[in-house]
């Protein structure tokens, strides 16, 4: 059974959200109500993962407490959540 500090903390990078300025990068695979768009971008940050498993995982383990959304990065060929919360917090 993993931890939540262990889902956490289970992406392989991390930074404030750039969404909105490189929307056309992005994939929205599915979200809990939130468009990432709607958000500004210095409200939110992005995580990547190594794997589709892992970007679910976090996903639904974010979505109890946060406004989230699964996205592909078509740059990086990696799954990535959006969650509107402030790197750091």
């Amino acid at each position: 059974m993993l931890t939540d500090k262990q889902i956490e903390n289970m992406d392989n990078s991390r930074c404030s959200s750039f969404f909105n300025k490189q929307r056309d990068r992005f994939e929205v695979l599915d979200h809990n109500g939130t468009d990432p768009s709607d958000c500004p971008d210095d409200e939110a940050q992005m995580l990547w993962y190594d794997n589709q498993l892992e970007g679910f995982i976090a996903f639904n383990h974010f979505s109890n407490g946060d406004k989230v959304a699964l996205l592909w990065d078509l740059s990086e060929e990696q799954h990535c959540l959006w969650i509107n919360r402030k790197l750091g917090e």
